[in-house]
Order: C-alpha cells, then structure tokens, then sequence
C-alpha cells in the first residue's frame, strides 16, 4: 500500500523542523501466528534554519523499518527475545495506527545539526552579518580558549609522572 502522509512539524533544539508536501509511504503488511509485521518504507523532505547562520536547509529523509502488532494474547504468547530489535506494538480490534512508529522514526532519522552548506561561515557575533554573504568589518577578537587555566596544571602533572618513571 502507498500513501502520502501530512506531517506535523517536529520540535528539534533552537527550533522545528517542518514539512510542505506529505512524506511518501509504503508499507506492506505481513499477518502471522505473532502478530501482523509492517514493513514501512518512507520519503519525506523538512524545512529547517542552519544552526551558524539561521538561512533555509532542506533535509531529505528516507526512512526503512518494521513493527510488529500484536493483541495482547499474542505478545504473551511471543516475548521478545535478548536480540529482537524489531519495535512491538500492542493494538485491539481491527485496526492498527502507524503514524507513532513513523513520528518516532522520522525524528530519529533527522540530522543532529543542521548547516546549510559543509563551510558555513555562520553569523558575526557582534553584528550579526551572514559572513556567507561577505565581511562585516568588525573586529572580531581571537576566540576565547577556556581550557587554557589547565595548561599549568597538565604541565604539573607531565612533570611527576616523568618523576615516577625516572
């Protein structure tokens, strides 16, 4: 079965990720003695901002899992095993709801940063220009180095152990 599937933004750190067009999905089911085996396939594309300089990044996702449903009888029947990574989901009647299973699986595909291109520049900390889009002319000092107050003691640490060896 094919569908196309509306999806709600998805809150990620500094902002959301959003979705213009419903995401592509396939799933094909499998019933079974343990339950019915959904195979789903999807492709989806979200908007979000750069985390350096705030301007649009695409974020294509495809995504490629399964989940078991079973009545309550059946998953007492079939435990899960050491080694089962398959996601078991608990359904009465007759009707099982993928949309969970595809949230949680979207925003486990989505990236940890999002960066408009590899090399950007982000935003000039004092004046906010988009140093993508050229140099601001603002002095920008050199950046602060907070694991520096180590220095000493790392060096006094070198020392005794070259004490010890000797």
């Amino acid at each position: 079965m094919r569908a196309l599937v509306p999806l709600s933004p998805v809150r990620v750190p500094g902002g959301e990720v959003r979705f213009d067009a419903p995401a592509e999905v396939q799933v094909d089911l499998e019933a079974g003695r343990d339950g019915i085996l959904a195979r789903v396939r999807a492709r989806a594309q979200g908007r979000a901002a750069c985390d350096r300089c705030l301007g649009p990044v695409t974020v294509p996702i495809t995504l490629d899992y399964e989940e078991r449903f079973q009545t309550p009888a059946q998953a007492a029947a079939s435990p899960a095993g050491a080694g089962d990574e398959e996601r078991r989901v608990l359904y009465e009647g007759d009707v099982i709801d993928l949309g969970e299973g595809l949230r949680e699986n979207l925003t486990l595909a989505l990236p940890l940063k999002f960066l408009c291109r590899e090399g950007c520049r982000g935003l000039c900390p004092r004046c906010g220009q988009n140093l993508n889009e050229g140099e601001c002319g603002c002095r920008v000092e050199e950046p602060a180095k907070p694991l520096e107050a180590l220095r000493p003691l790392l060096e006094r640490f070198a020392r005794e152990q070259d004490k010890a060896r000797n």
